[in-house]
């Protein structure tokens, strides 16, 4: 039988040909497509990690800023009437109650305190850590004796789980109704 003109026969292949891919091509194939998977979860592991870091920053600069407030809202010295004598934090001002700034030295708040002096009993494992330090007023990076300046450096170091997660120091002064 003659073939038709529009017919063409196919050759079979025989053997390794242009044809398929050779099982080095394949595991070659795979590696890389494994290598992009690794890095990708690679990746992802970082920007949780990043994600995370980022919560505990913006929480630490909310604790410090509670703290910040309060100072603000607290007498510069004793408003008892012991004028001319400066009592840092003593036994009795532990756990509070907190009547001016300088109450605050040494002072570690856990459960951190909101902006009114009350405890956050749902912020477990974070602390705020509290130092006061007279300034001179003509050199502020210079220290002075305390009670002998108008104005006094606070520094809050909030810790979580005992890890320092943010240090912020700011200054307060002595206002004039006082």
């Amino acid at each position: 039988m003659k073939a038709q003109p529009c017919e063409r026969r196919v050759p079979q292949r025989r053997g390794w040909g242009p044809g398929g891919f050779s099982l080095v091509e394949v595991l070659i194939a795979s590696a890389m497509v494994g290598l992009g998977v690794v890095a990708l979860m690679g990746s992802m592991q970082a920007g949780t990690q990043i994600n995370s870091a980022g919560r505990d920053m913006t929480v630490a600069v909310y604790l410090a800023d509670e703290i910040r407030e309060w100072t603000m809202k607290l007498a510069f010295e004793d408003p008892d009437g012991d004028e001319g004598s400066v009592v840092l934090a003593d036994a009795s001002d532990v756990g509070g109650p907190f009547d001016d700034v300088n109450d605050l030295y040494g002072q570690s708040l856990d459960p951190p305190v909101d902006a009114r002096g009350q405890p956050m009993p749902d912020m477990a494992g974070w602390a705020q850590n509290v130092t006061v330090d007279w300034k001179d007023p003509t050199s502020l990076c210079s220290s002075a004796s305390p009670g002998t300046t108008d104005v006094v450096s606070v520094r809050v170091t909030v810790t979580r789980n005992g890890r320092a997660v943010l240090t912020t120091e700011w200054l307060v002064m002595r206002r004039d109704s006082q």
